[in-house]
Formats: C-alpha cells, structure tokens, sequence
C-alpha cells in the first residue's frame, strides 16, 4: 500500500482548516457556494479556477503552490502577487468570481482594458496586487479575496469595485 507524505497530509490540512474557517462566513454574508470543489489535476491548468457551467471550483492539487499552500500564499502575497497570505486564497479568489458572476456582468466602458489601465492599473497593483492589475475581473476577485481576509481599500478602489458589481454582502438580519 501506498500512503501519502506527512507533509503532504499536514498541507491539506492546512488547507482544510482555512476553508473550514472561510466557507461557513461566506454562507454567513449571504454569498454563494460551489456545489463542490473538485480535485481536477488532469483537467485544470490553474492553481484553482471557477467552472460556472458546473458551478464548481476546480482545484488542480498537482500544483507545485499546493506542496506548501500557507508558504505559497505568504511568498505570492509577499511579492504583491496575490490580495492575501491566506493558505485558502486561491480559493476565496475563485469565489470572487463565482459571485461576480451570479452578479452584475462588466459593463462595456468599464471593461475596455485601455480605459482600466490608464485609470486604475497603478494603484490596483500597489494596494491589491499585481495579478488584479491584469484585468478588471481579476481585480474583483483579487479585492474579494483581499477583503475577506481583511484587507481595506482607497475610496476610488472601493468605487471602482462597486462600479465593476463586484459581490457584497447581503444585508444580515
């Protein structure tokens, strides 16, 4: 019989833990949740990434980022590459998606990548992260993840955000 590392174990742990914690606050603020996630590691090319024809997040566990998930978002979050430090933020990234999809679609003017990296780009890239100063969609996700973890923005990043119909939490009662 063949049995998997203690590291190994210890990352999916670590990683077990983090979305135990998340999932049940995100439930809470009125979010929604894939049907599942799914270990993909033929399929997926990506760390994690949302499938909303079979709204799942798909998560390619072959990934060199999940040998070590807690190191992994610390050094991407070190370098500016990610929102958060969070071991789960790939995840919570793709929930960003997933909601921003169930919201308001990218309005046309918005969304012309000329106009976004002439007016937000810089400053997505030094508040949130470099990967949000790649697109708009990108930006959502990489904002909700770094808000779920936190994170406060500028003013103008904040408008920006509400302007794209990036998810926000249901009024709680």
């Amino acid at each position: 019989a063949s049995y998997p590392s203690v590291k190994k174990i210890e990352n999916a742990l670590a990683l077990s833990n983090s979305m135990n914690e998340e999932m049940p606050k995100v439930r809470r603020d009125g979010y929604k949740l894939p049907r599942r996630l799914v270990d993909s590691t033929s399929a997926a090319p990506n760390i994690a990434e949302y499938r909303g024809h079979l709204n799942t997040i798909n998560v390619d566990f072959s990934n060199v980022y999940w040998k070590a998930p807690a190191a992994s978002a610390s050094n991407a979050a070190r370098e500016l590459w990610a929102s958060s430090g969070q071991p789960g933020h790939m995840v919570v990234h793709e929930l960003g998606h997933m909601n921003h999809k169930f919201g308001k679609t990218l309005p046309d003017a918005v969304n012309d990548m000329e106009t976004f990296k002439e007016k937000y780009a810089d400053r997505i890239r030094s508040e949130v992260s470099r990967y949000a100063a790649t697109n708009p969609s990108e930006f959502v996700a990489e904002y909700f993840a770094g808000t779920r973890a936190g994170s406060m923005y500028s003013k103008e990043l904040q408008e920006y955000y509400r302007i794209l119909g990036g998810p926000v939490p249901k009024k709680r009662r």
